[in-house]
């Protein structure tokens, strides 16, 4: 049986709730009843929980799929506290929706009060609040029709816009930063930190480097790196990043380990002997690095095994480094105490230049083709 509303909203309004598997199902089935669609969980942390909708079904939908954050936050959080939740919430868009996608946030408590803020950084998606939620737990056929109007409402021109503001643009659409682009692939040096702040380009920068970098080969044709880019976001201590690393260098070496020795890895073993066996130089492209340092400087040891692996192999030129943050990247880098320190050059990203800024314009609508798109009407 479908919770009525008041009583979901009643349950999301208690603190501690967010993260229980017990509530996150009986939201999951309330929506999908509601929608009468696939609804499923994505993920959930103390302040928030997501939800893909699969849109394909409901005819008078204008797009296919969509993210469905609750969200619960004190009205007094830091900016620094919440600039990292916009960043997660951005980086959990990206991931799992197809550009052009939009989403739909509702605001629960004091969240409520920082409307303008979720409107800034998602233009284009729905903002709404806990009573524009209780339309989407309701009656079948209103929540459906209310859905369909949230979208009409809000995202009207998302599918025609040629211009990609969330997440990182496509390596060949990216403009500008061609001199520090150089530099990096020129490899004078064996590390570099990227900080700068959210959605100035560090993570488009990271996947333009990577799309260059499968370009060079070495003298016999063959390619000269081998790379690995990672979202380090999605990371709780650095043991996780550990095992994704081995996990795409040596899958075998991976589940060996974890049989043998549940979650514990030898990384330098792991490294030393992929360089022995693998002609390719190992670049690694470690993005959005903040919310892993920053849970490291409480609770995880492996931090410091992690960064001195990763500096030994970078001295025998086995590898190469490029991080890339903000406030923690940069601390991190100036610590005279740190193993990164005078490893990495940092090389702070601030605004394009005019010429760029011109060319970020421009080249979209040259490249633009419009698409025939779904009949928008109001059900």
């Amino acid at each position: 049986m479908t919770d009525k509303p008041e009583t979901v909203i009643a349950l999301l309004n208690q603190s501690g709730s967010w993260v229980s598997p017990k509530l996150l199902n009986r939201l999951q089935i309330s929506l999908s009843k509601a929608l009468g669609t696939t609804v499923r969980s994505i993920d959930s942390s103390l302040n928030f929980c997501v939800f893909h909708l699969d849109l394909e079904k409901i005819a008078d939908s204008v797009f296919d799929e969509s993210l469905l954050f609750l969200i619960n936050i004190e009205s007094e959080i830091s900016p620094k506290d919440l600039d990292t939740l916009l960043g997660q919430i951005e980086n959990i868009t990206t991931t799992h929706l197809k550009y052009g996608q939009p989403s739909l946030l509702f605001l629960f408590n004091g969240a409520i009060n920082l409307l303008s803020y979720f409107e800034d950084s998602f233009p284009n998606s729905y903002i709404g609040s806990d009573n524009d939620f209780k339309k989407l737990i309701g009656i079948r056929t209103e929540a459906r029709n209310n859905l369909c109007a949230m979208f009409l409402e809000q995202c009207m021109d998302v599918a025609k816009c040629p211009f990609q503001y969330l997440g990182p643009v496509k390596p060949d659409m990216f403009v500008g930063r061609a001199d520090l682009i150089k530099e990096i692939l020129g490899w004078n040096q064996k590390a570099y930190a990227i900080p700068g702040g959210r959605r100035i380009g560090k993570s488009s920068l990271l996947l333009k480097l990577k799309a260059e970098a499968e370009k060079i080969v070495t003298e016999d044709g063959k390619n000269k790196y081998e790379i690995l880019y990672i979202d380090c976001s999605n990371f709780f201590s650095f043991q996780n990043l550990i095992g994704d690393i081995i996990r795409r260098l040596s899958p075998k070496s991976y589940f060996d380990f974890i049989k043998k020795h549940h979650s514990y890895f030898d990384f330098n073993k792991i490294l030393e002997r992929y360089s022995g066996m693998n002609p390719k130089t190992l670049l690694l492209l470690l993005d959005e690095m903040d919310p892993l340092i920053k849970n490291s400087k409480k609770h995880d040891e492996d931090s410091l095994s992690f960064y001195n692996t990763i500096r030994n192999h970078a001295n025998e030129n086995q590898l190469r480094l490029v991080i890339s943050g903000f406030t923690q990247v940069y601390e991190m880098v100036q610590n005279s105490a740190h193993p990164f320190y005078n490893l990495c050059i940092s090389k702070y990203l601030g605004f394009l230049e005019v010429r760029d800024i011109r060319r970020l314009i421009v080249r979209p609508l040259v490249t633009f083709k419009s698409q025939p798109q779904k009949q928008l009407h109001h059900p």
